[in-house]
């Protein structure tokens, strides 16, 4: 088995409920691409199934939020933190605004 990269578009509001979860499993690396001016901290949560109950995910970050800067007219390019592998699904919650981020996945 050999291995594949696939990017897909996620929505991440700012609240739990209305964030779009993207699938983990079988990742080895990933990139979260943020557009332009977009949030100063992520949270991440995780759970085993796709609309199932989502828990802090307490050990990534300082309580589960990575705090990232984002110029005014740059998009950047974050790592999905490497403890979230083996993680099944996962939802980003930002704290500025709603957006679409690029989740970039390699998997084997």
């Amino acid at each position: 088995m050999g291995v594949t990269s696939h990017a897909t578009t996620v929505a991440m509001t700012q609240v739990l409920g209305t964030t779009e979860a993207f699938r983990l499993t079988d990742m080895v690396s990933g990139r979260i691409i943020l557009p332009e001016g977009a949030n100063l901290n992520l949270t991440f949560y995780e759970c085993d199934t796709v609309d199932g109950t989502y828990a802090l995910c307490d050990d990534v970050g300082t309580n589960g939020v990575v705090a990232v800067t984002t110029a005014a007219v740059t998009p950047k390019s974050y790592e999905i933190p490497t403890k979230l592998t083996g993680s099944r699904f996962i939802k980003i919650i930002g704290d500025v605004a709603d957006v679409d981020i690029t989740v970039i996945t390699k998997t084997q």
